[in-house]
This record gives structure tokens, sequence and C-alpha cells, in this order.
């Protein structure tokens, strides 16, 4: 089976956000000085669960590239007073509405500077075309858990 680091509901098997999960390992590891890691996310309006398996795959590669527990430094939304904010902190926002397939964005926020990765959906047919090729890709694969990067080739 496919699967991306436990993510409690699902992954998107689009090539796109396939790519973007190890190039965010690996650009927490290399991006120069102290960043903040900020995410926010847009979901169709009817789909009913928030942050979705693709932002919390997202968000898992960008923490264990930081060789961080997402679950112990992970920030859903922001109100009132915040103070200042945890330097391994990682924000998660998630918006819902109209017809958007998928639409992520992460943020490295540094002084002087800003880094953002992002990944689009504009229709489900690249989802089609994903499982398509991880599906080619595990029928020659043996039995074992694969992830979509490893589909294709990263």
């Amino acid at each position: 089976p496919l699967d991306d680091s436990g993510t409690d509901g699902g992954i998107s098997i689009s090539m796109g956000s396939g790519t973007l999960t190890p190039l965010l390992i690996r650009g927490v590891n290399t991006y120069c000085g102290p960043t903040y890691i900020s995410f926010t996310s847009v979901y169709l309006g009817g789909a009913g669960r928030l942050p979705s398996g693709t932002a919390l795959t997202l968000a898992r590669a960008a923490a264990e590239g930081r060789g961080l527990d997402l679950d112990a430094v992970a920030r859903y939304g922001r109100e009132g007073v915040t103070g200042e904010r945890p330097p391994d902190e990682i924000a998660i926002h998630a918006l819902r509405g109209g017809d958007v397939v998928g639409d992520h964005d992460v943020v490295f926020a540094a002084d002087g500077e800003l880094v953002r990765l992002s990944h689009r959906a504009t229709s489900r047919s690249c989802l089609s075309r994903g499982a398509l090729r991880a599906a080619r890709w595990l029928a020659a694969q043996p039995a074992g858990v694969h992830t979509i990067a490893e589909s294709l080739g990263l």
C-alpha cells in the first residue's frame, strides 16, 4: 500500500504534492539561519476534514527535516494576543470554500527574507494521473509500505 507518515485520513496522490514532500525535508535542512515554518491550505467548501491529509503529510515532512515531532510543535490557527512565537513551532492554517481542489503553501520566514513553496491542484485529473502512475510502479515493488515520493523516484 501507499502511505505518507500516518496522516489519519488520506494522502494526495498527485505527482506535484509527492514532489513537494522531499523538497520540504531538504529545504528545512539547507535553509540558513533560524526560520519560522507556516502552512496555509485551501480546500473544497463541501469537504469535511481540516487540515487535510496532504497538509499533515507536508507538515510532518517539515518537522522531520528539523528532527521534530509534529504533534509536539504544531499550532493550528491563531487568535488573540499570542505572544512571541516559539522558534520550533510549525503553524498550520486551513481555509474551506468554493471549488478549490487543493491549494497548499509552505512559508519559511527568516529575518530579511521569505521562501514559499506551493502546490495547487486545479483539477482532480492530476489525482487520477498520480494514482495510475503509482499503481504501475507499485505493481513492480516488493510487498511493503511505500510513499508517493518513492513512486516518483525521489
